[in-house]
């Protein structure tokens, strides 16, 4: 029996991009689900701690979209001042 080869399927740039951009966005989904998600469970964290910690997070993330800050730089800071270095 014949081996079935894989169809040829044909993409345009924009959905290569949009693609792209779901997949970033299901795993920056998936971080933020397992950062608090451990936050509530093995921390401690309440209702009241969640909420306010989600909208810090949120304004950094915004200051990061408009320019202010640089992703880079918050993980420099991470290494060199709480010893947390990301690795993937």
């Amino acid at each position: 029996m014949a081996k079935k080869k894989n169809p040829v399927v044909h993409l345009n740039q924009s959905k290569v991009n949009k693609i792209k951009e779901d997949a970033t966005n299901d795993g920056l989904k998936y971080a933020i689900i397992l950062f608090f998600t451990v936050m509530r469970d093995k921390e401690g964290y309440g209702l009241k701690r969640l909420k306010r910690l989600y909208d810090r997070v949120t304004d950094l993330a915004d200051s990061i979209n408009k320019g202010y800050v640089k992703w880079q730089d918050l993980e420099k800071v991470l290494a060199d001042e709480a010893d947390i270095k990301l690795h993937f």
